[in-house]
C-alpha cells in the first residue's frame, strides 16, 4: 500500500511524572532510572483513503512505574502498573467493529546478560468486549482471573548445549452468555471457569545469533532454524475446559543435524509423554446433548477414542502413553508411524 493513502495521528498525555537518571559509568559502569506516571494516556488514530477505513485506539494506565538498572554485564527492566484500560474501534469495508479490554495490576520484568533473556509477567484479573456489527450477537465478552508468562532463551551461538525454559497459564476462563448461546443455547455443556498451564524446559543448540537480524532471517530462509533442541522436559501441560481436565508430562530427546529443516529438526529422537484425562467421556456425552457432535459420528469418534486412550484407575479417568523410539511413534503401545 502507498504510504500517502495513509494518515494517523498519535497523541500522549501524562499526570503527575517523576523521572530520575544515576549515572556511575565513569565509576564502575552502573546506570539505573526510575520513571513514575499516575496516569498515562496514548490515543492513536489511523485512516485508509483507498477503503474508507478508520481506526482509532485509546489506552489510558495507571500508577505506572518503571525501573531500569544496567552494568557492564547486565541489563534489567521493571515495569509495574495498577491497572489498564483499553478501547480498539473503527470502520473496515463498510462495517464497525470494537474492542474494549480493561485489566487489574500487571508486572513484566526483562534482563540480560548478553548472552541470554529472561521475561517475566503476570497479569490480574481482565476482561475483553467485542461488538462485530453483522454478527448474531451485539456485544461478546471473555474474562480471565489471571495470566502468567516466563521465557528463559539463549540467543549466542555455543559449541554445546544451553538451557531455557517457556511457561504460558491462564486461569479462570469465562465466556458471556452472549457467545454461549450460539454453541449451547440449551444449556447441556459444563460452563465452570476454563483454564490451561503449560511448563517445559530442555537444552537447546544455538548456531546463529539470534540478536543480529541479519543472521536470523537467513536461517530462516534456508527452512532451517537458528537453533537445534536437543532435550525438552514437558514439566506441565494442563487444561481445564467442558468439565473435563487434561494433563501431560514427560521428556523428549532430539539429535538432528542443526542445518536440517524444520521438519527433521522437531521430531523427538525419543522419549515419553505421558497422558491423563478426568470427564472426557461425560464431556462427550454433553458435546451429544449440544448437538455439536453428529449422532451418525458418534460411534466413529468412541473407536477412535479407545483405540488411543485406555481406561485407568478412579471415575472417568482415561490415560495415554506416547512412546517415541527407534521403530517411530507408539501409543499405549500400538504403533502408528
Amino acid at each position: 500500500m502507498d504510504v500517502a493513502a495513509l494518515a494517523g495521528r498519535l497523541a500522549f498525555k501524562a499526570r503527575d511524572l517523576t523521572a530520575t537518571h544515576l549515572d556511575n559509568s565513569h565509576n564502575n559502569g552502573a546506570q539505573s532510572t526510575f520513571l513514575s506516571i499516575s496516569d498515562l494516556a496514548v490515543a492513536a488514530k489511523l485512516t485508509v483513503f483507498e477503503s474508507q477505513s478508520h481506526m482509532n485506539y485509546l489506552v489510558n494506565m495507571t500508577d505506572v512505574i518503571g525501573t531500569t538498572n544496567q552494568t557492564q554485564e547486565q541489563q534489567d527492566w521493571q515495569f509495574n502498573l495498577s491497572g489498564a484500560q483499553s478501547q480498539f474501534e473503527g470502520i473496515d469495508q463498510g462495517q464497525s467493529f470494537q474492542m474494549k479490554t480493561s485489566s487489574d495490576a500487571g508486572s513484566m520484568s526483562l534482563r540480560s546478560d548478553g548472552r541470554n533473556l529472561w521475561i517475566l509477567g503476570e497479569n490480574g484479573p481482565q476482561e475483553t468486549t467485542i461488538t462485530l456489527e453483522g454478527m448474531p450477537f451485539a456485544v461478546a465478552t471473555y474474562r480471565a482471573d489471571r495470566s502468567n508468562f516466563n521465557l528463559n532463551w539463549p540467543f549466542t551461538p555455543a559449541p554445546t548445549p544451553q538451557e531455557f525454559a517457556l511457561g504460558l497459564g491462564i486461569q479462570g476462563i469465562t465466556l458471556s452468555p452472549e457467545l454461549w448461546e450460539l454453541v449451547d443455547p440449551k444449556m447441556s455443556l459444563p460452563r465452570d471457569p476454563m483454564g490451561v498451564n503449560i511448563d517445559f524446559g530442555g537444552r537447546v543448540l544455538v548456531t546463529s545469533d539470534l540478536s543480529d537480524s541479519v543472521a536470523r532471517d537467513a536461517s530462516l530462509q534456508s527452512q532451517a532454524l537458528p537453533f537445534a533442541l536437543r532435550d525438552i522436559e514437558l514439566r506441565d501441560l494442563s487444561i481445564a475446559a467442558l468439565g473435563a481436565t487434561a494433563t501431560a508430562s514427560g521428556s523428549l530427546s532430539f539429535d538432528a543435524d542443526p542445518s536440517a529443516e524444520i521438519a527433521v529438526q522437531t521430531v523427538p529422537k525419543e522419549g515419553v509423554i505421558t497422558a491423563d484425562f478426568y470427564g472426557v467421556n461425560a464431556m462427550f456425552d454433553a458435546l451429544l446433548a449440544a448437538q455439536l457432535i453428529p449422532q451418525d459420528g458418534e460411534m466413529g469418534l468412541r473407536m477412535m477414542m479407545g483405540l488411543f486412550l485406555r481406561p485407568a484407575a478412579g471415575d472417568d479417568h482415561l490415560t495415554a502413553n506416547v512412546d517415541f523410539g527407534n521403530r517411530g511413534l507408539a501409543i499405549n503401545g500400538m504403533q502408528i508411524k
